[in-house]
């Protein structure tokens, strides 16, 4: 992480937050991570809230999003290979 600097993935998040945002009516989406390690015991997950709260993984807007994200990179160990399958099943359900 770059202080300065928004690595690829909060780029792309931005970019594509910033117009789907504008298409929901109260801006809040769950924001789902894959492929890390998680606290406390470092279980390997491919669906994660970003927030940390699996009882309510929604953030407010694109800037909650990228709040969560970044704040997720402070405790997550990232781990792979990442299986998509989880979060893409979670969406569609």
């Amino acid at each position: 992480m770059n202080p300065y600097q928004m690595n690829a993935y909060a780029m792309a998040l931005k970019a594509v937050g910033e117009i789907i945002q504008d298409y929901d009516s109260d801006k809040m989406f769950p924001a789902l991570g894959f492929g890390a390690k998680l606290p406390p015991d470092g279980q390997v997950s491919h669906e994660f809230p970003l927030n940390g709260n699996i009882e309510n993984p929604y953030c407010t807007g694109i800037d909650g999003i990228l709040e969560a994200y970044h704040e997720s990179l402070k405790t997550v160990q990232l781990y792979g290979p990442t299986n998509f399958a989880p979060v893409v099943n979670h969406v569609a359900r």
